[in-house]
């Protein structure tokens, strides 16, 4: 799936079904490097969103720079796009 977020198009995919939990890769990595052995129990009790970052995988690179304030905004920019309140974040870098 895709979703326009400011200046990128977003790349995500959702499994499972539940209290959202959102799913932060580290910056070079994709949607494709969650571990399904790993995704699987969160979705059994969550739903879980994983997405690409700016650049990577699925994502374009927009125009602004690639700065760890930029990535917070662009997460935070997603979320609200997907019209979500509160949400559980996992980060993996």
């Amino acid at each position: 799936m895709g979703l326009k977020v400011r200046d990128i198009d977003i790349s995500y995919r959702e499994v499972g079904s539940g209290n959202p939990l959102v799913l932060i890769m580290g910056f070079t990595g994709t949607i494709e490097s969650w571990v399904p052995s790993f995704v699987e129990p969160l979705a059994a009790r969550s739903r879980v969103i994983m997405f690409d970052n700016r650049g990577t995988g699925g994502t374009s690179e927009g125009t602004s720079d690639f700065t760890i304030e930029q990535f917070a905004e662009d997460t935070t920019g997603f979320v609200h796009a997907l019209g979500l309140g509160k949400v559980d974040v996992l980060g993996w870098s």
